[in-house]
């Protein structure tokens, strides 16, 4: 799957498979934010165009924030997954949403094969070998 990071509303029919969207208050590893209430129209406009939408939350969250995120994502259940490495984040996603995003920590088959049983997809570290790449389950 082709995920390609949304910078502008208007590029919504580029070929790809999905789009990772950014939120103002919650990313940390996108370089366009929106306001929350525009992302709630543009995973609507997303999904009009059959793709998926994946939100990223890679903020480091404290507990206050986490409260926040837990009202906001009501308004985002449409999203197809989120990704995230706050650990916090991911007793508020359920499974087959979670997208653990923390490549520099996902460098060998065993750390990749305990995260994919927490969550739907992983993001792997750009160093991890081919050999490496074919033993996860």
């Amino acid at each position: 799957m082709l995920i390609v990071e949304l910078n502008d509303r208007n590029l919504l029919n580029i070929p790809t498979d999905a789009f990772l969207v950014g939120i103002k208050k919650y990313s940390s590893e996108c370089y366009k934010h929106f306001e929350l209430a525009d992302v709630v129209e543009i995973i609507n406009d997303i999904k009009k165009l059959n793709k998926k939408v994946f939100i990223d939350l890679t903020n480091v969250f404290h507990d206050a924030d986490l409260e926040c995120l837990k009202k906001d994502l009501e308004k985002l259940q449409d999203a197809d997954g989120f990704f995230y490495f706050d650990l916090g984040v991911m007793s508020l996603i359920e499974k087959e949403k979670r997208v653990y995003f923390a490549p520099t920590y996902l460098t060998n088959q065993f750390d990749i094969n305990i995260a994919l049983e927490e969550n739907k997809y992983v993001l792997v570290s750009p160093e991890i070998s081919l050999k490496e790449l074919n033993n996860i389950k």
